[in-house]
C-alpha cells in the first residue's frame, strides 16, 4: 500500500488551513486596528461637533471617510450621538472568495452647555483675565466687592428686578418677581434662571439691578452645579466693582450697574465657589 500517495492530500490540506488560518489572522488583526481607528477618528469627530465644529469637516480632516455613511445627531441628556460606517477590503482572505467586511462604530459625547447666567463679575477680574486662560472665582466665596457700604457680595444678581438709581427706587419688577415678593422667593426666582425656568438672564448695559442677598455660598454654588458642568460657556454681567448701597439700605436694595458683558468658561466647582476663566468682552448682544 502506497502510504505516501495519501499523504499528499493530507498535506495538501494541512498547508491550506494554515494558510488559511495566518490569512484569518493578519486580516483580523489589519480588520480591527482600522476599527480602532475608525473609532477614535469618530470620537475626536463628535468632541469637535459638540464644541461647534462642523461634523463632516472634522471626521474627513482626521482621515478620509468620504466613502462612508456617517451622521450625528442629538442623543439624551445633553449628549450628541455619532456614528460611522464603510468597507473593509480584506488582502490574504481574498483566495477564499472574501474580499471585504464591514466596519460600524458608535460614538457619544457630552454637548458643552452655552448659555447666559444671572452673575456679576466685578471689572478688574475680567480685565486681568480675558485671554490669559487665569482661573477666577466667580460665585460664592472670594468675589467680594471692591467697594461696597453693604454686606459681603457673592456674586449672584436678580435681573428681574430693575432699580432706576442708585437707591434703586423706584424699582420696576418682572415675572416672577413682583413687589410682594418675599426674599425667599427671590432666591427660588434666582435658581430658577440658572435653571433655565425663569426668563430675563441679562440686563442691558447700563442698567441696574439689586445684588442677592442673605443666601449662602452653598446654596448658589450648588444650583450652577446642578446644571452646568466644566468646559460649558457662560456669559456674564461685567460691573464696575462697586456696590451702591442705600443709606440707610433698609427698604431699598444693595444694587450694581451693568458696564457690559463677558464670556467665560466654567473650570472647577468647590463646596462653596464656582471658577471660570474669562474668554472675551461683549459689549452688546
Amino acid at each position: 500500500m502506497n502510504e505516501r500517495g495519501q499523504s499528499l492530500p493530507i498535506l495538501a490540506l494541512v498547508f491550506v488551513s494554515i494558510v488559511a488560518i495566518f490569512s484569518l489572522v493578519v486580516d483580523g488583526i489589519l480588520y480591527f486596528a482600522d476599527k480602532g481607528a475608525a473609532q477614535l477618528n469618530l470620537d475626536a469627530a463628535c468632541v469637535a461637533a459638540a464644541d461647534g465644529t462642523d461634523f463632516g469637516y472634522a471626521l474627513l480632516r482626521n482621515w478620509d471617510y468620504s466613502g462612508w455613511d456617517y451622521g450625528t445627531w442629538p442623543g439624551e441628556h445633553g449628549t450628541l450621538r455619532s456614528d460611522l460606517g464603510g468597507p473593509h477590503d480584506l488582502y490574504l482572505a481574498q483566495f477564499m472568495g472574501v474580499r471585504h467586511a464591514s466596519i460600524y462604530v458608535v460614538s457619544r459625547c457630552t454637548v458643552a452647555l452655552k448659555g447666559p447666567l444671572p452673575i456679576c463679575v466685578k471689572e478688574p477680574d475680567v480685565l486681568a483675565g480675558v485671554g490669559t486662560g487665569t482661573e477666577f472665582p466667580i460665585l460664592g466665596e472670594g468675589v467680594e466687592a471692591t467697594e461696597s457700604r453693604g454686606s459681603s457680595f457673592s456674586g449672584a444678581c436678580v435681573p428681574q428686578i430693575w432699580c432706576s438709581n442708585t437707591d434703586c427706587e423706584p424699582k420696576t419688577f418682572f415675572e416672577p418677581t413682583t413687589p410682594a415678593n418675599s426674599p425667599n422667593l427671590f432666591k427660588d426666582t434666582w435658581e430658577d434662571t440658572v435653571l433655565g425656568l425663569a426668563g430675563s438672564p441679562l440686563v442691558p448695559i447700563g442698567g441696574r439691578i439689586p445684588v442677592l442677598d442673605g443666601v449662602s455660598n452653598r446654596f448658589e454654588a450648588q444650583a450652577v452645579g446642578d446644571h452646568f458642568a466644566v468646559g460649558d460657556h457662560i456669559i456674564l454681567m461685567v460691573y464696575s466693582g462697586v456696590i451702591d448701597a442705600p443709606d440707610p439700605s433698609y427698604g431699598n436694595w444693595e444694587n450694581v450697574e451693568i458696564t457690559y458683558y463677558v464670556e467665560a468658561i466654567l473650570t472647577r466647582f468647590d463646596t462653596n465657589t464656582v471658577f471660570a476663566e474669562f474668554v472675551r468682552v461683549i459689549d452688546n448682544l
